[in-house]
């Protein structure tokens, strides 16, 4: 969230600013965007490995189960 914020702080400041500094302060917008995103894909990629994570877990026990009415 506070990337969010940061970014929303610089567009405001971009449209006040002067016009020499419009493209300094796009230019850490776009930076910050490229940010977001990589956060974005990384919590998207923990999320399948905790999906996977928890698919072995659930199956490792139901066969330790499977095993031990075996017996």
């Amino acid at each position: 969230m506070e990337l969010q914020q940061t970014k929303s702080k610089l567009i405001i400041e971009m449209a006040k600013a002067d016009p020499e500094y419009k493209q300094d302060i796009k230019d850490e917008v776009d930076k910050i965007k490229t940010q977001i995103a990589d956060n974005e894909t990384l919590v998207n990629q923990s999320d399948e490995l905790n999906e996977d994570l928890l698919g072995f877990v659930k199956f490792g026990l139901e066969y330790t189960n499977t095993l031990m009415d075996n017996c």
